[in-house]
């Protein structure tokens, strides 16, 4: 099943304690089933391996894909 509309699409990065650190904005691409996660700004993120996943809810079922991680590490260029 291919989500049409992007409203029904949520992901959302938290700390491994389950601390919100931010939701992704959700666009389409030219890719149909495929889209694009993207934050605007990362600067305050902080550092260490945090979890991420999407969810989509079509015909009043929500799913969610399997958890991921992410780590994030100082930025070395300023």
């Amino acid at each position: 099943t291919v989500v049409t509309d992007i409203s029904n699409i949520k992901s959302q990065i938290r700390t491994r304690m389950g601390e919100l650190i931010d939701s992704f904005i959700i666009s389409s691409t030219d890719t149909e089933g495929k889209y694009f996660l993207r934050s605007e700004d990362t600067s305050k993120y902080p550092i260490g391996t945090h979890e991420i996943d999407i969810q989509i809810t079509d015909n009043d079922v929500t799913i969610s894909t399997e958890t991921f991680t992410i780590t994030i590490v100082q930025d070395v260029t300023q």
